[in-house]
């Protein structure tokens, strides 16, 4: 069985630090906000102003971690394994993980006040960086409104299902696809299929019923990614 973003497969640690005293509010509107990325901004300095410059830490946690209930971290914070986010939770400063940082569609929202680093980003919920977002894969509903970044994205590989307004991220990318397109046989861009083989490893290449075609796949991907297995080529620059 292929692994979902919206089910994870890999089983997580509870070491997240519970919320602050004072903060609960703001995780309740953090929770069941379905406001556009301005509102987001203004609940990210809020909670700057309830929790004060003094509250701040830079907190390291070790290995796969699960976040069930809401979270509002004063700082920075790094993950060094997989981050699965089916809530809300909000760093005030950057977010570091060292492997994959996924959500779970309508039910997450990720507010981010510095930039967010990962090795792979797959987000089907609400997806705010207010810096820079810097991974190799990065797989979103849209860079805008739902998924926004103030600053750049930086990425090997990117992958959109509904391509709209841009708003004020700017994207450096490799490679970015339109995947719901690409999946139909809809983008014709020269070379594209070559460069996406030279790009990737051929396990993560399907076909779809009644298609000849190999295409890239992004669950085949994620799974990989989830696994700690390669999914780039060793020479793929």
């Amino acid at each position: 069985m292929r692994s979902d973003p919206d089910h994870p497969g890999t089983g997580g640690s509870r070491e997240l630090p519970t919320a602050a005293r004072g903060v609960g509010q703001i995780l309740t509107d953090l929770n069941d906000h379905d406001g556009g990325p301005d509102a987001f901004w203004r609940l990210l300095e809020r909670s700057t102003k309830v929790l004060g410059d003094q509250h701040g830490s830079a907190r390291t946690l070790t290995g796969d971690q699960e976040l069930w209930e809401p979270l509002l971290h004063q700082g920075d914070l790094v993950v060094t394994g997989h981050l699965y986010v089916p809530t809300a939770i909000e760093v005030t400063g950057s977010l570091t993980v060292g492997g994959c940082l996924y959500d779970r569609e309508d039910g997450s929202r990720i507010v981010v006040g510095g930039n967010l680093t990962a090795r792979a980003v797959f987000s089907a919920g609400d997806l705010l960086v207010r810096g820079d977002l810097g991974a190799d894969v990065v797989s979103c509903v849209c860079l805008d409104p739902r998924t926004t970044c103030a600053g750049t994205v930086r990425a090997r590989l990117v992958l959109e299902e509904d391509p709209g307004d841009r708003g004020a991220a700017t994207v450096n990318a490799g490679i970015e696809l339109d995947y719901d397109t690409y999946r139909l046989g809809r983008d014709d861009r020269d070379g594209l299929p070559e460069q996406l083989r030279a790009l990737l490893v051929d396990e993560v290449f399907t076909r779809d019923d009644g298609d000849d075609e190999l295409r890239l796949d992004r669950y085949e991907l994620f799974d990989r990614l989830l696994a700690e297995e390669r999914v780039f080529h060793d020479d793929a620059r």
